[in-house]
């Protein structure tokens, strides 16, 4: 391979890892949810609670 080969290859592999990473980071974050997924309202005899993406580790039970 010549240089000019080389100098793409690992600017494409720089590429893909920083698009994995960032892939992963909005992931975990929860904004690559769907709309209703994100915030929904349930409707409960006394109240309306918003739930959101963080809910599941703030609520054990």
């Amino acid at each position: 391979m010549s240089d000019t080969q080389y100098v793409l290859w690992f600017i494409g592999m720089a590429f893909v890892i920083a698009s994995l990473l960032s892939f992963g980071v909005l992931t975990m974050s929860g904004s690559l949810h769907r709309r209703e997924d994100h915030a929904t309202i349930h409707a409960h005899p006394r109240h309306a609670e918003h739930h959101h993406w963080y809910d599941r580790f703030h609520h054990a039970a």
